[in-house]
This record gives C-alpha cells, sequence and structure tokens, in this order.
C-alpha cells in the first residue's frame, strides 16, 4: 500500500517514543559536573536544558545554570537545595537520583565525547519535529505551499548553525592552530584569509576568514557629487 502523507505522520507519532537519545551519555555529563565544575564551561559551550532528553536532566541541567551563574558550587549539597527551591526535587528522583548520577563517574572526567552524543541526538529529535510539522501542515492544505517550504527550511537552517557552532575557544588556541604569531610576522604575512587582491579592504580585513559575513556599501556616485 503507498504511504500517504498521513500514513507518514501516523509513523512519526507511533515512533515517538523511541526518538534519538542518550540517557547515558546524559547521565555522565551531569556526574562529571558534579565532580568537578570546571565541566560545566565545556558542556555550556554546546548544551542548553532543552538539549536533554529527559525532562527530569533538563530541570537538573537548568539549576546548575543557575548555580553556575550566580557563582556558586555545584554538588550533591547545594544542586538539591536549588532544586528543592524551584519545586523540582521531586520531579527529578529527589536527593537518591542526584547521588546516583556519580556512579561511574572516573575522577578526572572528560566529557567531550558525552557532549557530542548529546547535542547530535537533539539536533535529530528536531529533525524530526520538523519533519512532522511540515507533512502535517502539508496534510492539512491550510497554508500556501511556499509559507510551509519556508517555515521549514528557517528550522533546519537554524538545526543547521547549531551543529556547525564551535562554541567558545581560547585566544592561544587559535594562535597556536594559525602557527603563532611569530609565524606570521617571519614569513611577512599580513592576509591570514581569502585575498580580494583589493590592497585597502584585505588591510582593513586581513583577507575574508571562514565564516565571515562580509557587507560592502557605499555610497552612490551621485549622493557624493551632492555632498560636495
Amino acid at each position: 500500500m503507498p504511504r500517504t502523507h498521513l500514513n507518514i505522520v501516523a509513523t512519526i507519532d507511533t515512533n515517538v517514543a523511541r526518538m534519538p537519545q542518550n540517557v547515558d551519555a546524559e547521565r555522565s555529563i551531569l556526574g562529571a559536573i558534579l565532580l568537578d565544575n570546571h565541566a560545566f564551561n565545556e558542556a555550556a559551550e554546546h548544551l542548553k536544558p532543552e538539549d536533554f532528553s529527559l525532562d527530569s536532566h533538563r530541570r537538573i541541567y537548568s539549576r546548575m545554570m543557575d548555580l553556575s551563574e550566580s557563582s556558586r558550587p555545584i554538588d550533591v549539597i547545594t544542586l538539591p537545595e536549588e532544586l528543592d527551591q524551584n519545586k523540582d526535587l521531586d520531579a527529578v528522583g529527589g536527593y537518591p537520583y542526584i547521588s546516583s548520577l556519580l556512579d561511574g563517574v572516573p575522577d578526572r572526567p572528560s566529557i567531550e565525547h558525552y557532549v557530542r552524543i548529546v547535542r547530535d541526538k537533539a539536533i535529530l529529535r528536531g529533525l524530526i519535529g520538523v519533519a512532522g510539522s511540515a507533512i502535517a501542515k502539508a496534510s492539512e492544505q491550510a497554508d500556501d505551499a511556499d509559507d510551509i517550504l519556508n517555515e521549514a527550511e528557517a528550522a533546519i537552517f537554524a538545526l543547521s548553525e547549531k551543529r556547525i557552532g564551535q562554541g567558545f575557544q581560547r585566544i592561544r588556541d587559535t594562535i597556536r592552530d594559525s602557527g603563532g604569531i611569530d609565524a606570521f610576522m617571519q614569513r611577512g604575512q599580513r592576509i591570514t584569509g581569502l585575498e580580494t587582491h583589493f590592497t585597502d579592504l584585505d588591510e582593513m580585513t586581513s583577507g575574508f576568514q571562514k565564516s565571515d559575513l562580509v557587507i560592502l556599501a557605499a555610497r552612490p556616485r551621485w549622493a557624493r557629487r551632492r555632498s560636495r
């Protein structure tokens, strides 16, 4: 039997319970932060609360953000207290669940791999949501096709931006990856990006860099004559 739009929507609804997720990776991130608060900075570069698949994990991560933003430690004492004040403690499983997050976490946790997993699963869930919404609206035929397509394109573009985001980067790492300032000086290299061969423009921009959005604008010639 051919798969119609309604068949596909029904399939998506049936598979909601099997949405992409990795609960173990989420737990590892939260546990690592409890053990070493420096891990929060690494997670915060790429993850937001909504990137976690479980509601309990979203609540826990949100409270961790509150503690970090107020320069308070994040541990098994302060976190349950913060959750309790926001009436979230029972919803996440109480003290026992917070303590269990530390189970199996190494003494010096590295969460880069887990962050990538959680972020990728969040993007996949987002893509499924965008596709499901587009299919539902297309099936209803209540909106113009162009409007539905533009909305879907905008949503996918937002997901794409999240995928390519690199987060914060230390300036020493940038200098090291580029070969160092001394190396540029020794080579007499002043243009680090793509040259336009317009000397003044290249001097101002050091060449067009990756991910740069460069807009060139100038007054029209007749306007310059009138201003003289």
